[in-house]
């Protein structure tokens, strides 16, 4: 009798946590269907104990009642909470594939334009370089990324160049700088390279461009 008792009060203790998530997370009408039910099988509970007291009818009949009640209860909340993950990994896998696709077009333009251009995140390095950059300058994708592009800068205008970029980058303001860039043949040549920085749609800072 004790075990079963400690068992109701379990099932009772994780109904009523599952109502207060439910409520929190904003689902009101999930969260009243499933307090509701702890209220229906105390009030079934209730009257099955008087007709057990009148000897209507059992106690293995009462305790079986109410204990597969919150069985139920439990139930439907764990599979609402299992329905509800599986659509948020579906909507996460579709945001993960709508990325990747917009990244791909991205990376098809910048290859195909006919400029240079280069992409920063957040820690100032730099992530991404499109084709024509590295057909200037010959070298490989692998060693401009980071602080690798600064390599073909004129030893004569790098400490300029890069007290430009972090200045505007703290202060997250666009930026236009000269500066004389290694080509392929080892001949510098001067160009103009503007820089703006970038956010994300929540309106976060995600680097430059």
């Amino acid at each position: 009798m004790l075990v079963a008792q400690l068992s109701l009060l379990l099932l009772m203790i994780f109904v009523i946590d599952a109502t207060i998530t439910v409520w929190r997370r904003g689902d009101r009408r999930q969260a009243l269907v499933v307090g509701g039910s702890i209220v229906f099988f105390a009030v079934l509970a209730s009257a099955q104990a008087m007709a057990v007291t009148w000897g209507i009818i059992a106690m293995p009949l009462t305790v079986s009642l109410f204990f597969q009640g919150l069985v139920a209860v439990m139930a439907c909340e764990l599979s609402y909470d299992v329905l509800y993950a599986a659509a948020l990994a579906r909507r996460l896998q579709v945001s993960e594939a709508q990325a990747r696709e917009s990244e791909q077009r991205f990376r098809l333009v910048a290859n195909s334009a006919p400029v240079m251009i280069w992409m920063s995140g957040t820690d100032k390095l730099c992530t991404f370089l499109n084709n024509p950059w590295l057909e200037f300058t010959g070298r490989t994708i692998e060693q401009e990324l980071g602080n690798g592009w600064a390599e073909s800068v004129h030893p004569d205008d790098l400490q300029r160049c890069l007290k430009t970029y972090v200045e505007a980058f703290d202060a997250r303001e666009p930026f236009v700088m000269q500066y004389r860039l290694r080509r392929y043949d080892g001949e510098y040549r001067v160009i103009s390279d503007n820089g703006v920085p970038r956010y994300d749609a929540q309106k976060n800072f995600d680097g430059y461009i």
